[in-house]
């Protein structure tokens, strides 16, 4: 039995990218499974980022919520409104981050932000 809020990837699953190209997953991996390479598809499914971390899969997920969300809430509420909120140093997202084209494209997407307001 897998515990509660872990995540199971079975040898040799295959994935299609937004692309077309399919890939065969060549090894188990869990939410603890660190040093891999992961890809985050959109909730439009029109729009994919990849990329690798040494960190842990919740570890690295909570990471780009947190960013993801930030970004996006500057877009609503504007970036001058969002300076008389008091962000703490841990809050505020690297200028570097911001123009991921992980983010830029979440900025924009109707449904991301979609999903965004309704939680």
């Amino acid at each position: 039995m897998i515990p509660a809020g872990t995540a199971r990837v079975n040898r040799y699953e295959r994935h299609r990218f937004v692309n077309g190209y399919e890939s065969i997953l060549n090894c188990p991996a869990t939410c603890d499974t660190k040093n891999y390479i992961y890809v985050l598809t959109c909730v439009c499914g029109q729009f994919e980022f990849i990329s690798e971390t040494k960190f842990a899969l919740d570890v690295r997920l909570r990471g780009h919520r947190f960013i993801g969300n930030n970004l996006i809430r500057k877009f609503l509420v504007g970036e001058n409104n969002l300076k008389h909120i008091q962000l703490t140093q841990e809050q505020s997202t690297p200028l570097h981050e911001e123009n991921m084209l992980l983010y830029q494209h979440s900025m924009q997407c109707s449904a991301a932000i979609q999903m965004f307001l309704n939680r």
